[in-house]
């Protein structure tokens, strides 16, 4: 989404997009202390898994028309992810944030 502000080329941008990660995970539990009935390590090797990943994006943009067609842009972002079921057997959530800068040619 891009949406101008103004007349001087700023624009308010943001996105959204989600996504679905498909892999193989191996899982290593040790157990202290040993019993008869358990062995110190339990392993379940290849299990298969589906993540759920979101995110989004918002920011300010700042863009100017180029003499031969296009523009160049700078582009300040606050960037979130938040991760279903993703890392340790007990962490059922993990999210990532930080901010972004981008310059480029658009055509």
């Amino acid at each position: 989404m891009e949406r101008p502000i103004g007349g001087w080329g700023l624009a308010l941008v943001g996105g959204v997009h989600g996504s679905l990660l498909f892999g193989e995970k191996e899982i290593r539990r040790f157990v202290n202390p040993p019993t008869v009935t358990s062995p110190p390590f339990v392993v379940f090797d290849e299990a298969d898994e589906v993540v759920g990943c979101g995110g989004l994006e918002i920011g300010l943009q700042w863009s100017r028309p180029l003499p031969h067609g296009g523009s160049l842009f700078v582009r300040g972002t606050y960037e979130a992810q938040l991760w279903a079921d993703a890392g340790a057997p007990t962490l059922t959530f993990l999210g990532f944030e930080g901010f972004g800068i981008a310059l480029g040619l658009a055509r």
